[in-house]
């Protein structure tokens, strides 16, 4: 790695010292009167370029680096979404990452996203129905995919749509394929599936959850 890389990861991680520790330093200041934080642009745009590099541990690292920035970080979105799709699945998961932790609606995530979620690496599937949960009602977009990805043939994805759907809804959509979640071959899988199902407000989801825990305690 050039000198140019080692300074910029060096600054990164001077960013989030200074961060963690301006308690202390703006002690006589009221929260909220604190100015949001916001990203060095010079070492942003580094980071970004960075994406591009031809080296794919630089860019690796790079997705890392724009994930520890956190929300302040949102001008690199566009260039996150190219990262998502990325020759690396390495790349392509930190990207994934990033874009779950900076957590901005931009134009084009939630589509790119919803791609990601038929990505052939399971992590980033995983990662990426993980991220979509995390939006909330506000990725109903997502749901039909979803759906489709409940039926993922690597049981950790299943686990993490599972979540997924009981986040976004709606339940007249999603509890369909919850309760069937009940009966998949593996725990993980139940168990996501009756959490989610645990905040779906329907007599279908309450019954069907009844019933599974009742079913549970026989095996016991």
């Amino acid at each position: 790695m050039n000198r140019t890389r080692w300074i910029r990861k060096i600054a990164v991680m001077m960013g989030l010292f200074c961060a963690a520790g301006s308690c202390f330093l703006e002690s006589g200041i009221a929260a909220d009167e604190r100015k949001s934080p916001s990203a060095d642009p010079v070492l942003l745009k580094g980071l970004i370029r960075d994406l591009k590099d031809p080296d794919s541990q630089v860019r690796r690292d790079a997705a890392v680096s724009i994930l520890r920035l956190g929300p302040p970080a949102k001008e690199a979105i566009p260039a996150l979404l190219e990262a998502m799709k990325d020759k690396d699945p390495i790349v392509r998961q930190n990207a994934v990452d990033a874009v779950a932790e900076i957590a901005v609606a931009a134009p084009g995530v939630l589509p790119a996203l919803v791609q990601s979620l038929k990505d052939e690496e399971y992590l980033v599937r995983t990662k990426s129905a993980g991220a979509l949960g995390a939006f909330g009602p506000g990725a109903r977009e997502a749901v039909p995919q979803l759906l489709k990805a409940a039926h993922d043939e690597k049981k950790i994805v299943r686990a993490f749509v599972m979540e997924a759907l009981g986040k976004i809804g709606p339940a007249e959509k999603v509890v369909p394929t919850l309760v069937e979640g009940l009966k998949d071959s593996e725990e993980i899988v139940r168990l996501r599936a009756a959490d989610a199902l645990a905040v779906c407000q329907t007599p279908q989801a309450q019954q069907a959850l009844e019933q599974y825990r009742k079913e549970n305690r026989h095996k016991r």
